[in-house]
């Protein structure tokens, strides 16, 4: 227990270096498309700070928003402070999944196109069975394929 507060403080202190100056929202492509703050990872931090000290409770749109970060990584990118605002929120994520929350609805849709991906790419996808509940524990490195498909949708 000592080890995880340890990391727990950890990310209180990055998320504090935040200076919310905003950069985050001008690369952030679910900023641009859902035009909210939490949409952005200036948002997100401050939902991340707020869930971590107990302010914030946990319900559809506190979980929404952390799965609709494509982990891009622009917002780190650019962050002047050098915030690991991917590690905040796959931390989060991780959280999320160790309650036994479920992932949104929404992203299923996700799952559907990396499951026609990786079939026509001869990849075994009998893992995205696991998924029909709506619960879901995988980690399995994928993320960068989701991204590849979240820019693709945008160039077209």
């Amino acid at each position: 227990m000592r080890e995880r507060w340890a990391v727990i403080t950890e990310y209180i202190r990055e998320i504090t270096k935040c200076v919310r100056c905003g950069k985050c929202t001008v690369f952030c492509p679910m900023f641009d498309k859902l035009g909210w703050e939490v949409g952005a990872a200036r948002g997100r931090l401050l939902l991340a700070l707020g869930f971590i000290q107990g302010e914030v409770e946990i319900n559809d749109e506190f979980v929404k928003s952390f799965y609709q970060c494509p982990t891009c990584m622009r917002c780190e990118a650019e962050c002047p402070s050098g915030v690991p605002v991917i590690n905040i929120i796959r931390e989060v994520r991780r959280t999320l999944v160790s309650r036994e929350i479920p992932i949104p609805f929404s992203h299923k849709g996700m799952f559907d196109v990396i499951s026609k991906l990786t079939r026509r790419e001869g990849f075994n996808s009998k893992w995205l069975s696991l998924i029909e509940g709506g619960r879901s524990r995988l980690f399995s490195g994928l993320s960068s394929l989701y991204r590849a498909t979240f820019r693709l949708r945008f160039r077209f």
